[in-house]
């Protein structure tokens, strides 16, 4: 992630962009993401781009963002937001 982001550049916009610094498509970031869960050992059908709006919501939620904070985040217009946010998983030690 460090290398993209240094060579992604400090431009305001989305995070992941194409070379001509494009948003990038869902079906552009699925093979990728499905490679890179193999890759780490989990199962792709387990995950899909929604994983991260469920991830950022929920990482939101944890920070203590408003509700505020969080629809406009993920560009919601209603409490749709509440359905994404997980309850964060606590391991024993």
């Amino acid at each position: 992630m460090a290398h993209y982001l240094q060579s992604r550049g400090q431009s305001p916009g989305f995070l992941f962009v194409n070379s001509l610094g494009q948003p990038i498509t869902r079906s552009q970031l699925m093979p990728f993401l499905s490679n890179t869960l193999k890759y780490i050992g989990q199962d792709p059908k387990k995950f899909n781009t929604h994983s991260f709006r469920i991830g950022a919501a929920t990482h939101a939620a944890a920070q203590g963002s408003s509700p505020l904070q969080i629809k406009a985040m993920g560009r919601w217009r209603s409490d749709a937001y509440l359905k994404y946010i997980r309850q964060p998983v606590v391991q024993a030690v």
